[in-house]
């Protein structure tokens, strides 16, 4: 006959450690400037959270009235303030843009801006400016420069 001893310290429950605090990574929010008024969408990809993808979409006045779209990678280069009244950051974007005003125009579009995380221990505010030089390759070559100040609200389920 075999008989299987398990010894008492395997049988006790198993104190499993906390895990990382789940994080809120996606924001939506809207902004004032050049275009003047439109919408922002951020999503934060590093698990220091230090980089991102955002998207915007609104109403420019630069040259001709349109529409216009933008995608960008995010990085936040330099922590310049990082206290219990929130996190400021410095960071550079690059990406596209597409005009839709007389005729379809696409562009090229770099950012440099400021980041400011209000504090709350949820993440749930995000302010920032922004200054985006941008560069039409098509039709025809002409530069321009974005400004934007704005508010991102973090969406309420943790996504990290």
């Amino acid at each position: 006959m075999l008989v299987l001893a398990t010894p008492a310290r395997a049988l006790a429950p198993v104190e499993v450690p906390p895990g990382p605090v789940k994080q809120r990574v996606l924001s939506i929010g809207g902004w004032a400037g050049e275009p003047a008024l439109g919408v922002s969408v951020k999503m934060l990809t590093s698990h220091e959270l230090l980089d991102a993808w955002e998207a915007g979409f609104g109403w420019s006045q630069a040259a001709e009235d349109g529409w216009q779209f933008h995608g960008q990678r995010q990085w936040h280069l330099k922590t310049l303030r990082k206290t219990p009244e929130g996190v400021l950051t410095f960071y550079l974007g690059a990406g596209g843009r597409v005009k839709h005003a007389e005729g379809t125009r696409f562009g090229l579009r770099g950012s440099a801006g400021l980041n400011y995380v209000f504090p709350n221990v949820e993440r749930r505010w995000e302010a920032f400016l922004e200054i985006a030089p941008i560069v039409d390759i098509t039709p025809d070559v002409h530069s321009f420069v974005n400004a934007e100040i704005g508010l991102r609200y973090f969406l309420p389920f943790p996504t990290r």
